[in-house]
């Protein structure tokens, strides 16, 4: 029986991949020269946010903004996403029905003021007290390491074996989630589970969750 439940962020509670998709399809009509056909690289090269972010970058710059520096595209970009993200449909339901059993966490990796942007723009920071949001860019550790995991459950729970880790990522959610001791629930999104360690549950999507819980 779980008492407490920790989401992962991006593509779990918010569709990251769908804002950046929405974000460089309008940037890439923008251009004096429509780069629209350049849409699936740029995605390729963004992998859901995992790729070398300085390589991207500098490829990005060069391809299409070869008068901006870095820093401005960025920011660009930072606030570009943050703009068309969104909450997957039926989250803040699920979330506030989920509070009134269970304690509800956040480990998410990234930057602290890029995460928090996206708590406050999709208005999920109302369902997590500040005690339990816990970013990588603040505590100076990542998924999947299990450090990242101890330092966010000893802001939860008394008990982290009574804790699900919920996450769309085999490696930093689930990989990392089984090594700090958890039991994990990956949100498939039709994807075939890649991992060197099998979750606990599998769901297509995060609002799926309860059927899990109710076993």
């Amino acid at each position: 029986m779980y008492t407490a439940l920790l989401f992962d962020l991006d593509n779990t509670l918010v569709d990251r991949d769908g804002a950046v998709r929405a974000h460089f399809a309008e940037r890439l009509r923008e251009y004096t020269l429509d780069r629209s056909d350049m849409l699936e690289e740029v995605l390729a090269r963004d992998r859901s946010g995992y790729g070398d972010r300085e390589a991207f970058l500098e490829w990005y710059q060069a391809m299409f903004a070869p008068e901006s520096n870095q820093r401005e595209l960025m920011i660009e970009m930072r606030f570009g996403l943050v703009r068309k993200l969104r909450a997957y449909r039926g989250v803040k339901t699920l979330l506030q029905r989920l509070s009134r059993e269970y304690t509800l966490g956040l480990l998410t990796n990234g930057s602290a003021t890029g995460q928090r942007l996206k708590l406050e723009a999709t208005g999920l920071r109302n369902y997590f007290t500040e005690d339990v949001v816990s970013i990588a860019g603040e505590m100076n550790f990542s998924k999947p390491s299990p450090v990242a995991f101890e330092k966010a459950l000893e802001r939860m729970v008394e008990f982290p074996e009574d804790t699900l880790m919920i996450g769309d990522d085999p490696i930093n959610d689930i990989q990392g989630g089984a090594e700090a001791g958890l039991s994990t629930c990956w949100i498939s999104h039709g994807r075939t589970f890649s991992g060197p360690t099998p979750p606990t549950y599998v769901i297509e999507q995060v609002t799926d969750l309860p059927s899990v819980l109710v076993r």
